[in-house]
């Protein structure tokens, strides 16, 4: 409860700071070929490889496959 005070303190919340962490991670992830981007779901914390596509979508406007090749 105490965080979640001061997130809001902060004029954010969980959910929001989540989210922006996953986003990093997954933009690193996509930078590396040997991860597989089922794998990259699972390692962000998604039960599905769908949920990960439709989050990372919703961020950048892209698919990970999509920025994945624009990384690489």
């Amino acid at each position: 409860r105490t965080t979640q005070r001061r997130l809001q303190r902060s004029g954010t919340n969980f959910r929001t700071e989540l989210n922006l962490v996953r986003h990093e991670l997954a933009s690193s992830y996509l930078r590396d070929p040997r991860l597989q981007i089922v794998d990259i779901a699972l390692l962000l914390g998604y039960s599905e490889h769908s949920a990960f596509t439709r989050a990372f979508r919703e961020w950048t406007g892209k698919t990970p496959k999509q920025a994945r090749s624009e990384f690489i």
